[in-house]
């Protein structure tokens, strides 16, 4: 198989997964309190799921069904008649990864300012502790580091060249 070829099979099962896992937590957003608390209001609830699932499922969707645009910007200095080797290998995991990361980065993202702001808006008088905002800073961290992957992927692999000791 050619580094074309198998890009588009990881691309297609990385889509398909991303929309699979992001189909199957639909059913999470809209289960009631089991504790007796104050059920949350319908609204809020699909705000929650559209912020946290949207993202996933049209990525995944675009990623099953339209690899190949993708493929063009992981292999272009490869040939489409040239082998797949590791270095081929690597740039298409590294990619994917970072893909994934800003993918799920932008969900976490989005679900930590919902969070926020729900309750800002039902508990206003109280203050919010320090350490609501970790989960952010780690997520901008995740985003950065995919953006990384994505766009300094062959600058990564220079480095894991001279590592290994190759020219």
């Amino acid at each position: 198989m050619d580094a074309r070829t198998i890009t588009i099979i990881l691309l297609k099962v990385v889509g398909l997964f991303m929309f699979a896992n992001a189909a199957f937590d639909i059913p999470s957003y809209f289960l009631g309190p089991f504790d007796g608390s104050i059920p949350i209001p319908l609204a809020q609830q699909f705000a929650q799921a559209a912020t946290a699932l949207l993202l996933p499922i049209v990525v995944g969707l675009l990623l099953w069904f339209f690899p190949g645009t993708v493929t063009n910007r992981i292999v272009s200095g490869a040939h489409s008649d040239s082998g797949f080797g590791t270095r081929e290998f690597e740039r298409v995991a590294l990619t994917v990864l970072g893909v994934w990361l800003v993918t799920y980065g932008a969900i976490e993202m989005m679900s930590g300012f919902l969070r926020v702001f729900f309750a800002l808006r039902d508990h206003p008088d109280l203050p919010i502790p320090g350490r609501v905002f970790a989960g952010p800073i780690a997520t901008i961290f995740k985003i950065v580091l995919g953006l990384v992957l994505i766009f300094g992927t062959r600058g990564i692999q220079r480095f894991i060249d001279r590592v290994r000791g190759q020219p």
